[in-house]
């Protein structure tokens, strides 16, 4: 039983982990698509592009 118990826990705390490394690197990619846009004069579209390539 404690066993099994732990094994659901492991599995949680991945997971977990998982869409907390999924959501850094959506977030890296939007400032990174951010900074594009400031640097040079592009428009939106591009920048959100970049933003969809990315993932």
């Amino acid at each position: 039983m404690i066993d099994e118990k732990d094994n659901y826990l492991k599995t949680d705390l991945l997971h977990g982990l998982y869409d907390l490394r999924r959501y850094f690197k959506l977030t890296k990619a939007i400032m990174k698509s951010i900074i594009l846009l400031q640097g040079k004069n592009t428009d939106l579209s591009s920048s959100l592009y970049a933003i969809c390539w990315k993932l």
